[in-house]
């Protein structure tokens, strides 16, 4: 059973924009590409609690042109190839607004 404020798996859906950028494909809430200067690939697992999602950040290693956040019990890798880390975290700062807690 979900907790207050968690939304059920089926109910959780990309956000059509965000900030510059703008999503052009998506499979079920797992991924999503987002057209915009740069382009950006979303990945995202939903945990099976928030504590297990903030480990799954921790024990990412960091990748160029990749980074690793959790919202809730929810944990999201964004990766856009040559992009610097400012901009990645511009766009996950402004995504993750869009999740559930």
């Amino acid at each position: 059973m979900l907790g207050a404020g968690c939304a059920r798996k089926a109910d959780l859906r990309f956000a059509e924009a965000v900030e510059g950028w703008r999503l052009v494909e998506s499979k079920g809430f797992t991924e999503a590409r987002y057209d915009g200067t740069p382009p950006i690939q979303v990945h995202l697992e939903q945990k099976s609690s928030q504590t297990t999602a903030f480990s799954a950040v921790q024990s990412w290693r960091p990748e160029r042109g990749k980074l690793a956040f959790y919202r809730g019990r929810i944990f999201g890798i964004v990766e856009s190839p040559g992009a610097d880390l400012r901009t990645l975290n511009r766009f996950v700062t402004v995504f993750e607004k869009t999740l559930p807690q």
